[in-house]
């Protein structure tokens, strides 16, 4: 057998690469040509780096792994697959596949000067966990709701009194839904979301990402933003990501005055209605860190299934540094958040995002 000839995408061959997705089994929005100009056009310290494995008889992609070079001078250089991404995967089938690319990787490393490649998996970790050369560095969990049953069965599935009785004081407290239809909207989403990224001492991503994400995703209708309102007043909003029969919750904010109608569970649950009647598969719920109790227990009430999204090291030697540095930047991002002013808060967040990927 003819091992396949491995190169970097030029953006002239974005149309191609994206070809290749849309027939692939692992395909996600997040691995397309878009969602790596999202990325450029609101970082300036991310840029793609896609590697594809050729066939040498045709020059055919048969292989990819989408990558960006993360540069920093704070967290250091390296490669990641993919930036911001819940749903990442190697674009790989060959049980060998991840192979091809080890010469190529160790190339753009050593001309990127990245201290290491991480590769974050959600249904392909076989591609890869078998591959000594990259060890494991960390486990989320991943919950999602199957779809392919009458909208009753999902319903009478859930909790009934954690979520069947907070979706039922939300409808009678008139709360009503309603998808944006232009950049004002989205605008309408950060404010909501900007609010709970700070109330939950965390750093929130640029107004520009999500207009990014508006532009580019919504002309092909891979994202939706549903925002809940009672009488006229935006109190919740959430930005879905709709693709390869998922639809996945990305992002959430919500007033935390009008908490006591339950926004968030009546947009979890009008946002499954919307995925259910529009013939998709699977509803995600995103990531989840598994020493967040609460929000693990949340997501569990609604009848979800739990998978891994882990995340892998190469060499695998830089694990245990990576891992002491990240543990400990968090702890300090926190502490600086804390009671901050809104000045102060966006000057943490936009350095926060200068530095992550």
């Amino acid at each position: 057998m003819t091992s396949p000839a491995v190169t970097n995408i030029s953006d002239r061959e974005y149309p191609e690469y994206d070809a290749f997705i849309g027939d692939h089994p692992y395909k996600w929005i997040c691995a397309t040509s878009r969602w790596f100009q999202v990325l450029e056009k609101t970082f300036p310290h991310i840029k793609s780096s896609i590697l594809a494995a050729r066939n040498v008889q045709d020059g055919a992609i048969e292989d990819a792994l989408p990558l960006c070079n993360v540069r920093s001078i704070l967290t250091g250089n390296r490669l990641i697959s993919i930036p911001f991404a819940t749903i990442s995967d190697p674009l790989v089938t060959d049980p060998d596949g991840i192979d091809f690319f080890l010469p190529a990787l160790k190339e753009t490393m050593a001309a990127t000067r990245s201290a290491y490649a991480e590769i974050r998996t959600a249904f392909n970790k076989e591609s890869i966990a078998r591959n000594t050369a990259f060890k494991c560095s960390s486990v989320y969990k991943y919950h999602f709701l199957t779809l392919e049953r009458p909208i009753d069965d999902i319903y009478k599935a859930l909790h009934r009194t954690c979520v069947r009785q907070n979706i039922s004081r939300a409808v009678k407290s008139g709360l009503e839904i309603r998808r944006a239809g232009n950049i004002d909207d989205v605008r309408i989403f950060y404010r909501l979301y900007y609010g709970t990224r700070k109330d939950l001492l965390l750093p929130s991503m640029p107004l520009s990402f999500f207009e990014s994400i508006w532009s580019l995703l919504s002309p092909i209708g891979a994202v939706s933003f549903l925002i809940a309102e009672l009488y006229g007043k935006p109190v919740a909003s959430v930005m879905l990501f709709k693709f390869n029969r998922r639809v996945s919750g990305e992002a959430m904010g919500w007033d935390t005055s009008y908490i006591n109608i339950r926004p968030v569970a009546f947009l979890y649950w009008e946002a499954i209605k919307m995925a259910h009647s529009e013939g998709y598969d699977v509803f995600d719920f995103g990531r989840t860190d598994p020493s967040n109790v609460s929000l693990m227990e949340f997501k569990n009430r609604w009848g979800t299934e739990v998978s891994d999204l882990t995340s892998y090291i190469f060499p695998a030697a830089a694990v245990h540094n990576r891992l002491r540095k990240s543990g400990a930047a968090f702890s300090l991002l926190r502490k600086f958040i804390f009671r901050s002013p809104d000045s102060l808060y966006r000057l943490i967040s936009a350095l926060c995002y200068r530095h992550l990927g």
